[in-house]
């Protein structure tokens, strides 16, 4: 999920504390933690794998 293409769905239950914070970061920190986030489903993806087997 990349961070800045959030649904109406999910701007409506984020808090306003999380709307603040999310506002003020910058591009380069949207993309580092949506790295992070694809980089973390992957692992997971493979572990699934493997424990399946």
């Amino acid at each position: 999920m990349s961070v800045k293409n959030h649904t109406d769905e999910t701007k409506l239950k984020m808090s306003a504390s999380q709307k603040a914070r999310h506002a003020r970061m910058s591009e380069e920190q949207k993309k580092a933690i949506s790295d992070k986030l694809k980089k973390k489903m992957e692992r997971d993806t493979q572990c699934d794998v493997l424990t399946s087997i």
